[in-house]
C-alpha cells in the first residue's frame, strides 16, 4: 500500500484509512483467504480510502490498470467494495487514525507555527506508518498513548539533530493535556523505541517504508 499510495501522491492519512478498512473487514472473514483475494481486498480498501480522504478518488479503471496491473477486473473490485461496505455496515469512518491523532497532538502543541513543522511531520509520518506494521503494539495501547508516544519518539530524534530542542517542555504539556498515565505512557514509548531499533530486522519485507517515507534532519547552524 505504501508504494501504491506514495506513487499516486496520496494524502498520508489515506494509507491509514486503507489499512483500517482492510483490517476491520478481515476480522469478519472466518475462512483463510487466498493471496488473490487478499490482493483484491487491499486494492479495494485503497479505492475506498481515497473516496474518504482524497479530493479526487481513484477511478475503478485506474485500480484495474495501474494498481492491479490488469490482473483483476472492474467487476471483481466493485463486488469486493460492496462486500466490504456491507460487512462494515457502511461504517468506513471510525475513530481517528494513529496518524491523525499524532498530527492533532502536534497541533495542540502549536508545532504548525514553528519552523520545525515540516521536519516533525515527516518524522511522525514515518513513525506512525512503522507502528502500523506491529499488531502486538497496536493492540497493547490505546490510540492516545500510541499517538503521544510516536510524537515523543519524534521529539527525541529531533533532539539528536538539534540539541537545543526542549523535549521536556513538550512532554510535560502532552501528559497534562491528554491526561496520560505516566507508567503506561513510558511503557508505550519504550515499546515504540524497541520497535524502531529492530524494525529493519523484524520487518525486512517493509522496504517501501524506507524507500518512500525516509527522512533526514540537518543540524541547525
Amino acid at each position: 500500500m505504501i508504494e501504491v499510495l506514495s506513487s499516486f501522491e496520496c494524502e498520508s492519512n489515506t494509507f491509514f484509512i486503507a489499512v483500517d478498512l482492510m483490517d476491520s473487514y478481515l476480522t469478519y472473514v472466518a475462512q483463510p483467504l487466498e493471496p488473490k483475494a487478499i490482493h483484491i481486498v487491499g486494492i479495494t480498501s485503497m479505492v475506498l480510502a481515497s473516496k474518504v480522504e482524497e479530493i479526487t478518488p481513484f477511478k475503478i479503471a485506474t485500480a484495474v490498470e495501474k494498481m492491479a496491473h490488469g490482473k483483476l477486473t472492474a467487476k471483481e473490485i466493485v463486488k469486493c467494495e460492496t462486500e466490504i461496505l456491507e460487512t462494515l455496515d457502511f461504517r468506513v469512518m471510525g475513530n481517528s487514525s494513529l496518524f491523525v491523532f499524532a498530527e492533532m497532538v502536534l497541533v495542540r502543541l502549536s508545532f504548525y507555527l514553528t519552523p520545525l513543522w515540516s521536519d516533525v511531520l515527516k518524522v511522525v509520518t514515518y513513525i506512525t506508518k512503522m507502528v502500523m506494521h506491529d499488531y502486538d503494539v497496536l493492540r497493547r495501547y490505546q490510540v492516545e498513548y500510541l499517538g503521544c508516544g510516536c510524537v515523543y519518539l519524534c521529539f527525541k530524534i529531533i533532539e539528536q539533530a538539534r540539541p537545543d530542542f526542549n523535549v521536556k517542555k513538550y512532554l510535560d504539556e502532552m501528559k497534562r493535556t491528554f491526561g496520560l498515565d505516566e507508567v503506561i505512557f513510558y511503557n508505550a514509548a519504550e515499546d515504540l523505541l524497541a520497535l524502531a531499533k529492530g524494525f529493519e530486522s523484524t520487518f525486512g519485507f517493509a522496504k517501501n517504508l524506507l524507500k518512500y517515507d525516509s527522512f533526514s534532519l540537518e543540524r541547525s547552524g
